[in-house]
């Protein structure tokens, strides 16, 4: 939904869309046919490697790591039951950009990766730089084991040279805890107010 977004509204000249459970591939390629999407099957990472991805009844919180107990939350908001298994391959975003021979600047990255993000970004330091708007998601709790929290990351983000931009409110509990959110970071100057609108 975020790329078709995306693609919609800003245009997109070309996009490498990442996921590592095999069963979405068939769908992110039925949706996005053209050669300006390249599809990879992956899991992104610190380093290359084979991990275990833990696939949940929400899939969309399936994740390298163990997700915890008190995830789901109160009446099991989410359900985040194991419902499979499976080893994937987990490359680094330095890694998977180079294969590729992708260079030059990167307009949009997104990551929103189940707890992972901060592996996500130590993998990509020699991307980083290129990056000129990054939409990352992250948490305020531990959801996952050996998770990274807001703190964390924005630590990460600032010495990398990112500044804060805003958020969005994505998910609250039963009592109406912010959970986790989306930030937007700027690594330079740039006109994101029409972007900005466009998703708010």
């Amino acid at each position: 939904d975020f790329t078709a977004a995306v693609a919609a509204h800003a245009g997109i000249r070309r996009a490498v869309l990442i996921d590592p459970q095999p069963a979405m591939v068939p769908e992110l390629r039925r949706r996005f046919p053209d050669d300006r999407f390249h599809i990879a099957s992956v899991a992104l990472g610190e380093r290359d490697s084979v991990a275990e991805l833990a696939i949940l009844a929400a899939d969309s919180c399936s994740s390298l790591l163990t997700v915890k107990p008190e995830a789901g939350f109160a009446g099991r908001q989410i359900d985040t039951t194991v419902t499979e298994r499976r080893q994937v391959e987990v490359t680094s975003l330095d890694g998977l950009l180079e294969r590729q021979q992708r260079r030059g600047p990167i307009d949009l990255l997104k990551i929103d990766t189940q707890g992972s993000e901060l592996s996500v970004l130590k993998g990509a330091a020699r991307s980083l730089p290129s990056v000129r708007l990054l939409w990352i998601e992250v948490s305020f709790r531990s959801l996952y084991e050996g998770d990274a929290l807001f703190p964390e990351v924005h630590a990460f983000l600032s010495a990398a040279g990112f500044r804060f931009y805003s958020l969005h409110d994505v998910y609250r509990n039963a009592n109406r805890e912010l959970v986790y959110y989306y930030a937007d970071r700027a690594a330079r100057p740039i006109r994101l107010e029409r972007l900005r609108a466009r998703f708010a």
